[in-house]
């Protein structure tokens, strides 16, 4: 009888993919400020804070959505008053299909990982899930 290896596999997480630390902004900033953040930065999405909590998220699409209406339009428009109403988080163990569902169920691409404080430690994005499945592939078949 021979015996073949086992090797030790472990799901991966959202720290294994998160993009961190996260660039953070502030509700009270304006739009106008986001965008100039992000073409500094060269991301795409903003973690919102108030008091090192997470309130949302605001993409470089809202941003642009409103782009049309000038430059004053943007610096009047608080992050506040743009972003969607409820931002999940998730922990950093998180499994990595867990913030896809989360993805999926909520219609967002990007989700803010948090520790047990509610700290922001990154966040994941499309482009994350992507790139990892890339690097390490599926590990499941669908029946």
């Amino acid at each position: 009888m021979t015996l073949t290896p086992t090797v030790a596999t472990r799901a991966i997480t959202a720290r294994d993919i998160m993009s961190s630390p996260a660039v953070v902004i502030s509700p009270d900033a304006s739009l106008w400020d986001a965008s100039r953040l992000m073409t500094t930065s060269g991301v795409r999405h903003l973690v919102v804070c108030f008091h090192g909590h997470v309130v949302g998220v605001i993409d470089d699409r809202v941003v642009f959505a409103q782009w049309p209406l000038g430059p004053i339009a943007l610096r009047r428009t608080r992050l506040g008053e743009a972003i969607r109403s409820r931002t999940s988080c998730v922990l950093e163990d998180a499994d990595v299909r867990r913030v896809a569902e989360l993805m999926v169920i909520e219609a967002t691409d990007a989700v803010p990982i948090v520790d047990d404080s509610g700290a922001v430690l990154g966040i994941v994005t499309t482009s994350d899930v992507v790139a990892a499945v890339a690097r390490y592939g599926v590990t499941e078949e669908m029946p």
